[in-house]
């Protein structure tokens, strides 16, 4: 692991989101569990709350940022490559959801907070959208996306 004292505030909130993703499970998304990942750390307190000062909405795109990383990490271009266009995108997406499997409070409670904001569409969208690009795949028309995203908020 990097030395986090002399970090910039974008890889404080990469080292801290899995943490806050941790401690939110049991104190919600706020700054007991940003508090809790920063000790836990060994980031001074105020310096991890400079790094979210958009507060819990930041703390969740922070984690699913990380959460995306490490999606992508799983696979080599070469990997990914060479699967059929569906094979790819199963495999995205359940890399995606094993990384999140055992942080689900904390998904439950990051969705409470997600859902009623107007920008849920348009984060769900962006994240399609990479997902469809990092498997490599040409982008795709704005329609197809948009009722994929109606249909997840619908459920």
């Amino acid at each position: 692991m990097m030395d986090l004292k002399d970090a910039t505030l974008d890889e404080l909130r990469a080292a801290l989101a899995p943490e806050v993703a941790a401690n939110a499970a049991f104190d919600g998304w706020n700054n007991r569990a940003l508090d809790a990942a920063a000790d836990g750390l060994g980031i001074d307190r105020d310096v991890a709350r400079l790094a979210f000062t958009d507060g819990p909405v930041a703390m969740i795109d922070a984690w699913f940022a990380a959460i995306d990383a490490a999606m992508l990490a799983r696979f080599t271009p070469e990997q990914l490559g060479g699967m059929k266009i569906r094979a790819r995108i199963t495999a995205l997406v359940e890399a995606r959801l094993d990384l999140a499997a055992p942080h689900r409070e904390a998904l439950r409670r990051a969705l409470a907070i997600y859902r009623p904001l107007p920008v849920t569409r348009s984060h769900l969208e962006l994240w399609v959208r990479e997902l469809i690009e990092s498997a490599g795949l040409p982008a795709p028309r704005s329609n197809y996306v948009e009722a994929g995203c109606e249909l997840d908020l619908y459920w």
